[in-house]
């Protein structure tokens, strides 16, 4: 399960997180979201 808070996506796990933080900004938001939709 993923939460949306302050805009950020948060994972239960810390390096979760720092993952998405990471691809984030290497693969951009929009491509990001399209990501997580077709999962």
């Amino acid at each position: 399960m993923v939460d949306c808070k302050d805009d950020k996506i948060v994972f239960p796990v810390d390096k979760g997180q720092e993952y998405t933080n990471i691809l984030k900004e290497k693969i951009g938001e929009e491509e990001f979201e399209g990501l997580m939709v077709s999962d």
